[in-house]
Order: structure tokens, then C-alpha cells, then sequence
């Protein structure tokens, strides 16, 4: 296998205080049958006026199958006492998977998150911890969990 690889932790871009985009790998693959695989990556991260704060990566690839995938994430939006996550990828064969969060803090405690996630496989599933032991889970086959004992609806 030939390969090719640019690596970069220079930011390309920095218009605002602090803020960057970086291309972080580029990559390019000749397989033993003559096939190729590239993959890519990039870094954003920007700090907006306020105290906010956005950060994210996102990645494409293309295998020798000519089968290409997209990625993103964690994509991070810090808002002071709230944060939200994002991530997730897609094929071209018709598979995904995204998966997102949110919590609130209060002070320097997690008071409670929640996380949702979508995709081809399991179709939905979500999970909400809090104060006072609050743990629960439910899916889209019918299973719901709370404080470790688990129902099939």
C-alpha cells in the first residue's frame, strides 16, 4: 500500500480572538489492487462574544468499496451553565448514527444530562440522569430502566 498524509496544527483561518479552523489529516491510500482510500479531517473552533464557546471536527472518507462516510463531532456548544453535544456520521450505503446531549450545570456540578440518539440499528434510544440518583433509559423496542430494574413495554 502506497499512502500519502498531510498533517496540520497550524489554525488556517483565525478572524476572530482565539478562533481557528485546522485541517488536521488529509490522507490518501493506494491499495495492493490498484483501489484508492482518502480521508480527511478538520478542527473548528470558535469563541464568540459573551463567554460562549463552539468547537467541533468533522471528517470524510472514501473506502476502496467507493463506499463514503461523513462524520462530525463531538460538536460542543459551552453556553456558561449549559452545554450541548453533538455527533454522528452517515454513509452512503444508508447508515447513520447521531447522538446528542445536553446538560446544565449549577455551580461546578452536572445537575442533570440528557442524551438522545437516533440511528439505523436501534432506532431511538434515550437516557436522563439528575440530582438525587435520577437514572432512566428508554428505547424504541420498548425497554424502559429506572434505578436499575428494567421493563419491557
Amino acid at each position: 500500500m502506497t499512502s500519502m498524509e498531510l498533517k496540520s496544527g497550524n489554525p488556517g483561518i483565525n478572524s476572530l480572538s482565539g478562533s481557528s479552523l485546522t485541517l488536521t489529516t488529509f490522507k490518501l491510500n493506494k491499495n495492493s489492487d490498484g483501489t484508492f482510500a482518502c480521508q480527511g479531517g478538520v478542527n473548528v473552533t470558535l469563541h464568540l462574544p459573551g463567554n460562549y464557546d463552539v468547537s467541533t471536527s468533522f471528517g470524510i472518507s472514501l473506502d476502496a468499496s467507493g463506499r463514503v462516510k461523513v462524520s462530525g463531532g463531538p460538536t460542543s456548544v459551552n453556553l456558561g451553565f449549559h452545554s450541548v453535544d453533538l455527533s454522528g456520521w452517515f454513509d452512503s450505503d444508508g447508515h447513520y448514527s447521531f447522538t446528542g446531549s445536553a446538560s446544565v450545570d449549577v455551580g461546578r456540578y452536572k445537575a442533570s444530562t440528557l442524551s438522545v440518539t437516533l440511528s439505523d440499528s436501534t432506532q431511538f434510544s434515550g437516557h436522563i440522569t439528575g440530582p438525587f440518583g435520577l437514572d432512566a433509559s428508554v428505547d424504541s423496542s420498548g425497554r424502559f430502566t429506572y434505578l436499575r430494574v428494567t421493563l419491557q413495554i
